[in-house]
């Protein structure tokens, strides 16, 4: 038989306020018993671990997985030993060699661009040619698994990751901290030790504080905001113990606080990843561009469906009527037994309120929840946590969960307020088209209020003028759709 895991992390290693995490055996399934002699062994793409019957304790000073004398009972491991971890240089050590460059077209390995991406960055980084290089990978096609994948082969010491959000960090995090999918795909060996993780949440106090974080790391994700909670001194010591620096959603770069950030760097290995590599000012990333997969290609590939695109034309209370349509269409999907949730997004906080509100009214047995900046941690993790677990199905915010974001099952967007900015919007969409899920998905759709006098909704059509397969269907509540199919 088979056996499962939940999470095994070693004992953190806490400094200040932060701690640093290292998981030992990640959570899956698939594990499988082997015995030579008398020796018994687990084994999976993650690892192989030593086995202990009953209640003898293990014979040496490692992890062991805790195996019943008769016949099991249950699939699930229990594990006994030291919970310690070996540190970030074992880690690097384990990594020699740890990456396989798989045949594309098989059902593991890497991706096209997540290959290319990665040959592209050895390559530049081999080359002797300094400045931050640019990545530009469309939404969905493996950004963070690439980060990974490259850490791995190029074995960099200290990396520093710099993402927007809260949100991002503990996604990109957690990606680092159990090497993605990689080990499960074989692009990683087994042996390869899953690396030194510190999210970095709070104020440092004092340098020796980041001397000592930086020590026991081998990656550290943080945002701009917790990395200016600290004085300039103790910043500058961390960043200058670190050795490359990675920045994800990169057309945030040319912001002050992040140029400041790439130019304290300007001596040592600068990755900028990012999959819209534009911004409404028309500012310039800072940096080259080394590699580029083109939004063609990713859509010829599969990574992205068609997406059903509305532009709700309110005759009256245009948010009401925006609200209605999404949600008859959130209760079609649900209703067809698709997993799908909804984001609303709104303005600003205030109207993120207001638009909850509506939605309670309209919605309550979907649970409506919101994920605003200022909400007490707890409260934000757990709306986040029942999204991603369906028992809420919408979740109204104000740009909390565009960049970056990873949700399969967000497949229906309502913009209350459409963002100023190309960029977001355009992020957003994508995340929706992706294709990529184990879970029951169907089309995605994206709605969108337009406020017209109702004189003006007989024109409505010329909105999506650019789009094909244009028509014009009458809802009831006194509002016009006007729907075409985006080709994302």
């Amino acid at each position: 038989m088979s056996y499962s895991t939940s999470n095994v992390w070693v004992t953190p290693v806490a400094v200040g306020q932060h701690e640093v995490r290292q998981l030992l055996v990640p959570a899956h399934d698939g594990i499988t018993l082997s015995k030579v002699g008398t020796s018994e062994t687990v084994s999976s793409s993650r690892g192989t671990w030593p086995v202990t019957r009953g209640t003898r304790h293990p014979q040496d000073d490692s992890l062991t997985a805790v195996l019943p004398v008769l016949a099991p009972s249950t699939a699930r491991l229990t594990w006994a030993g030291p919970h310690k971890s070996a540190g970030p240089n074992a880690v690097l050590q384990s990594y020699a060699d740890a990456i396989s460059f798989t045949t594309l077209g098989r059902e593991t390995g890497l991706r096209r661009p997540q290959m290319a991406a990665l040959h592209s960055i050895i390559g530049y980084q081999s080359s002797g040619v300094t400045g931050p290089a640019v990545v530009v990978m469309p939404t969905g096609t493996g950004k963070t698994e690439t980060m990974v994948a490259w850490m791995v082969a190029a074995r960099p010491s200290k990396v520093l990751v710099i993402v927007p959000s809260v949100v991002l960090r503990d996604q990109v995090a957690e990606k680092f901290e159990s090497l993605g999918i990689l080990q499960h795909a074989e692009v990683i060996c087994p042996s390869a030790l899953r690396p030194c993780v510190l999210r970095l949440s709070h104020r440092i106090d004092t340098t020796d504080e980041a001397e000592r974080l930086v020590e026991y790391a081998n990656v550290i994700v943080a945002t701009p905001q917790a990395l200016h909670a600290s004085d300039p001194e103790v910043r500058t010591t961390l960043t200058d113990l670190c050795t490359h620096l990675v920045v994800d959603e990169a057309h945030h770069a040319p912001a002050d606080t992040w140029t400041a950030l790439v130019r304290a760097f300007a001596d040592r290995p600068v990755l900028l990843f990012t999959a819209t590599p534009f911004r409404s000012d028309g500012r310039a990333l800072p940096g080259r561009t080394i590699f580029r997969f083109p939004l063609r290609e990713a859509q010829r590939d599969g990574y992205f469906s068609k997406i059903d695109f509305k532009a709700v034309v309110g005759l009256g209370d245009a948010d009401e009527e925006l609200a209605k349509a999404a949600v008859a269409w959130l209760r079609s999907d649900l209703a067809k037994g698709l997993d799908h949730v909804m984001l609303v997004r709104a303005a600003n906080k205030t109207r993120a309120r207001e638009i909850l509100d509506l939605y309670e009214q309209l919605a309550l047995d979907l649970q409506p929840r919101i994920l605003i900046d200022n909400l007490p941690p707890k409260t934000a993790k757990a709306n986040l946590a029942a999204l991603r677990e369906g028992t809420s199905r919408i979740i109204v915010c104000v740009d909390m969960l565009g960049e970056g974001f990873d949700l399969p099952t967000l497949k229906v967007v309502a913009f209350h307020d459409p963002p100023r900015s190309l960029s977001p919007m355009i992020q957003l969409v994508g995340r929706v088209a992706r294709t990529a899920s184990t879970r029951r998905v169907g089309t995605a759709c994206v709605l969108v209020a337009s406020r017209l006098p109702s004189s003006h909704a007989v024109n409505a059509g010329r909105i999506l003028t650019p789009f094909r397969r244009l028509n014009l269907d009458p809802l009831r509540g006194g509002c016009v759709v006007v729907r075409t199919c985006l080709c994302w």
